[in-house]
């Protein structure tokens, strides 16, 4: 699950074939129900967390192979030492810049100011817009930071491009949008926003102060790529 240096790693499958062979009618069925599932998911999303389910059978398989296989028990067993070990360390080195703020020697908001990019503009819009009712439209797709309620699909603006600017702050309007959360060096970097005519849309947006006015601009560090990105906040009256 999750690549071949995490643990177990390669053994499910190392293993599993093994298991299957050993482990009779009743194993073969469960190998047909993993390859099965992995076969269809495979079409739509190639990231080994959404094959789970379908991993997790062929640990038993493994399982099965390594007690009815008397000769390979002691082999089976380093083997399996060695590679939680290694596991292990390869998971802690992968998270220890996350064990002081666990472990309490660091401030939440330190540390998200620290790792997650535009934190301190989601720490402002919590502030100063809050949860009042008044909804946000964020182009940031980091919303589980914003406690204010949010409006976050995309694909809904692709049939404004065109439209009058009119029309486009009135479609804001009657979903009880009031801001606009604008992260540009975001934007100006995602190739989907770079087609279709979106950034042509959103700088009009931003010229013009009458339909989006900008209540809130920062300059932030950028924490994991360098430099300084700028975010804007719009208000639609």
């Amino acid at each position: 699950y999750d690549g071949w240096s995490k643990s177990p790693g390669a053994l499910a499958l190392l293993l599993g074939v093994p298991g299957v062979i050993v482990g009779g009618k009743r194993a073969r069925w469960l190998a047909a129900y993993c390859a099965a599932g992995v076969a269809c998911l495979f079409f739509y999303r190639q990231y080994a967390r959404y094959y789970l389910p379908f991993f997790l059978p062929m640990m038993v398989l493994a399982g099965v192979a390594a007690c009815r296989l008397r000769t390979l028990r002691k082999p089976v067993a380093v083997l399996l030492a060695v590679t939680f070990a290694y596991g292990l360390v390869l998971d802690v080195a992968a998270v220890h810049f996350k064990i002081p703020v666990a472990l309490g020697f660091e401030s939440r908001d330190h540390y998200l100011t620290r790792r997650v990019e535009r934190y301190p503009a989601f720490q402002w819009v919590n502030k100063e817009i809050g949860p009042s009712g008044r909804l946000l439209f964020t182009l940031d797709p980091r919303s589980y930071y914003i406690h204010t309620p949010t409006y976050q699909n995309q694909e809904e603006l692709r049939p404004l491009i065109g439209a009058s600017i009119d029309e486009q702050a009135e479609w804001f309007r009657a979903r009880h949008i009031r801001y606009l959360l604008y992260p540009k060096a975001y934007i100006e970097s995602s190739p989907g926003y770079r087609q279709d005519g979106f950034l042509a849309m959103f700088d009009a947006w931003r010229a013009d102060p009458e339909r989006f006015v900008l209540i809130e601009r920062f300059e932030l560090e950028r924490p994991r790529a360098g430099g300084t990105e700028v975010v804007e906040i719009y208000e639609i009256p």
